[in-house]
């Protein structure tokens, strides 16, 4: 059974943070609620993934490739929950372009430059 995507998130922090205390504020919960959290997810997956310490904890093997397995799923979240908040709201204040490589290196910059200026538009590149 896959993890929820709460408890992906609060392991990929981790993994970036260092710490559950500092995953979880980034979470919005406290650390006791974060280890909880990252327990249930072991107990679910049947696999150590955080190696708890005083001085901060670290990922195990496991853990890491986790983190890296689910990356693209996450950045997909994130894009799922930000059209999301676009169509509760009606409008879009974001532009994503996907550009072969010459286009994105010599043509795009300037104008999503000149884009973002005039218009305060969040632009976003994929090459």
């Amino acid at each position: 059974m896959l993890p929820d995507l709460p408890s992906l998130r609060l392991l990929a922090d981790l993994a970036r943070l260092g710490s559950i205390g500092a995953a979880g504020r980034a979470a919005g919960i406290s650390q006791q609620s974060a280890s909880q959290r990252l327990r249930a997810m072991e107990t679910q997956v049947g696999l150590v993934l955080v190696q708890r310490a005083h001085r901060g904890s670290e990922l195990t093997q496991a853990g890491k490739l986790l983190v890296e397995w689910s990356g693209d799923l996450l950045e997909r979240a994130d894009e799922i929950e930000i059209a999301l908040q676009t169509l509760r709201r009606g409008r879009s204040d974001e532009l994503h372009v996907h550009a072969s490589m010459t286009t994105a290196e010599y043509l795009l910059p300037r104008w999503l430059v000149r884009l973002r200026q005039q218009r305060r538009v969040a632009v976003s590149l994929r090459a």
